[in-house]
């Protein structure tokens, strides 16, 4: 079902805006920021960006270390990410090859935080951090820097205007760190950044996908799907809970109750916009 699979997309996607001042990613227009991976990843992560985030460039360079059963897997990676507002390109440098796509409902994310006012986004972001479960526990200050602190599904995060600057999870006995090393914010990044590398060959992922998945163009036309579109997702954000169940077991016959549960309570603060 079309407007299932819209709904779980745009909510998905409105999680990474929520946080931050209408559609930016951050509240700093660009940036450098490196980090020290620690605990079963080891290694380094940089991160690159321009336009509040609409540009956006990452690079890990990282070993993954797991041991179960006594038995010890080391697997190391080499990834690039390229993000330019709903363009995405990664590269693996380890085998030489990549992928192009687009981030599914970027239109559709942005249109329904576009249409909140300040406060209604507060709300929304509350509540929404509330039926996953999460918390913001404190302020504190990292690298000087005065940041809140927030703990969701595990992770617990520093986050300085949008800004994670230190990140601790503990999943099933693994743990995961990221802690910021150097910090430049409002520093200039070059254009190339932002450009991906021309040596590769990337698969467009577009082509595998269904028709329509990657959400609306500008077109009249297709403005009007979405509004269609939302109206059946409200009215699936709003449906009984027994109901919601059994609609999302016919779609997805292995989810579990637990799963259903957390989207259904997603849903219900994405109904009550």
């Amino acid at each position: 079902m079309r407007a299932i699979t819209i709904l779980l997309a745009t909510l998905i996607s409105t999680m990474s805006l929520i946080a931050q001042q209408k559609t930016t990613r951050y509240t700093v227009k660009s940036g450098y920021i490196k980090y020290e991976l620690s605990g079963s990843i080891t290694g380094t992560k940089e991160v690159w960006w321009d336009n509040y985030g609409a540009y956006h460039c990452e690079e890990v360079n990282s070993t993954t270390t797991v041991k179960m059963f006594g038995i010890k897997d080391v697997q190391k990676e080499h990834m690039l990410t390229i993000m330019k507002n709903d363009q995405v390109w990664t590269v693996d440098y380890t085998s030489n090859s990549g992928t192009k796509s687009k981030l599914p409902y970027y239109n559709e994310s942005h249109k329904m935080v576009e249409n909140m006012s300040e406060e209604e986004l507060k709300d929304f972001s509350n509540e929404l951090l509330q039926q996953l479960g999460g918390e913001k526990m404190s302020t504190e200050s990292f690298m000087g820097y005065k940041c809140d602190v927030m703990k969701v599904m595990g992770c617990k995060s520093w986050i300085y205007k949008g800004i994670c600057l230190k990140s601790t999870a503990k999943v099933m006995g693994i743990t995961n760190n990221e802690t910021a090393m150097v910090f430049k914010p409002g520093q200039k990044v070059s254009a190339s950044k932002f450009t991906p590398p021309t040596n590769i060959k990337y698969e467009d992922m577009e082509q595998h996908m269904p028709s329509g998945f990657w959400g609306d163009t500008d077109d009249e036309d297709n403005d009007t799907d979405y509004k269609e579109d939302m109206k059946q997702v409200k009215k699936i954000a709003n449906m009984p809970y027994a109901d919601f169940k059994k609609m999302m077991q016919k779609e997805n016959p292995d989810m579990s109750d637990e799963e259903i549960k957390r989207i259904y309570n997603m849903t219900k603060a994405f109904g009550g916009q």
